[in-house]
């Protein structure tokens, strides 16, 4: 009897925990389901290091509010828009220049071209200037006007233009953003046609054109250059 009893027992603890396993499998499947949703829609952490590549809290300026990387990317930005007015400033300037210049040329030679330097260059860049509410100036450390006389600043630019230049590189503006406003320097190469002017006398520069490069320019520096080398820069400042 006893024995009986016992089967029984077994066979009845055993019969209810198979028909409930089913049951609470599919309560946890549900449960798991569930779970998964949410996290699925849940709002992923910010995480700065994988986010912003090699950034990380020690990147962070004080306050903790902006990545210095971000910040120069945003400088650098902004110094594009920059770069590009003061290319637009330089290369209108020196369109106009040199189509009067050719003018020049055309009617009375290089020695035309020496006059027209003294007398209308600076006119037509200062007027450009007052368009452009700009200061647009052209200057040099081997300057013919004596006005044009780089600064120290551009002494060490220029300076910098040709290494640039003779290791080929790529001749890239400078663009300096200051309370005051922006300051763009941007180099000025020779060619065959500034020779006419700006080369070796008696051999590049004939001697009548030498005579009037005397006559107007006394303290003259400007000679004996040849192609491909630089004569000078823009240096240019406008408002923000």
């Amino acid at each position: 009897m006893r024995l009986f009893y016992l089967v029984f027992l077994i066979f009845f603890i055993g019969c209810k925990d198979t028909s409930k396993s089913p049951q609470i499998k599919d309560n946890v499947d549900t449960i798991s389901k569930v779970t998964q949703q949410k996290d699925k829609h849940k709002p992923k952490r910010h995480r700065k290091g994988k986010e912003q590549g090699s950034c990380n809290k020690n990147c962070l300026k004080s306050g903790g509010k902006k990545c210095k990387h971000k910040q120069k990317k945003e400088n650098d930005s902004i110094k594009e828009v920059y770069r590009q007015i003061g290319l637009k400033y330089s290369r209108t300037t020196q369109q106009i220049l040199g189509s009067n210049l050719t003018n020049a040329i055309i009617k009375k030679g290089p020695e035309g071209a020496v006059e027209f330097c003294n007398t209308r260059a600076t006119v037509i860049t200062d007027s450009l200037s007052l368009n452009y509410k700009a200061k647009i100036r052209r200057v040099s450390d081997k300057a013919r006007n004596t006005l044009n006389k780089a600064t120290e600043q551009e002494l060490a630019y220029i300076s910098n233009y040709k290494q640039d230049l003779v290791a080929g590189d790529s001749l890239v503006a400078v663009v300096e953003i200051k309370e005051t406003g922006v300051d763009f320097y941007y180099p000025i190469t020779t060619n065959a046609l500034c020779l006419q002017c700006h080369g070796k006398p008696d051999e590049d520069i004939n001697s009548s054109t030498l005579s009037e490069i005397k006559k107007y320019y006394p303290q003259d520096e400007a000679l004996n250059y040849k192609v491909n080398e630089l004569r000078g820069l823009w240096a240019i400042t406008f408002n923000k």
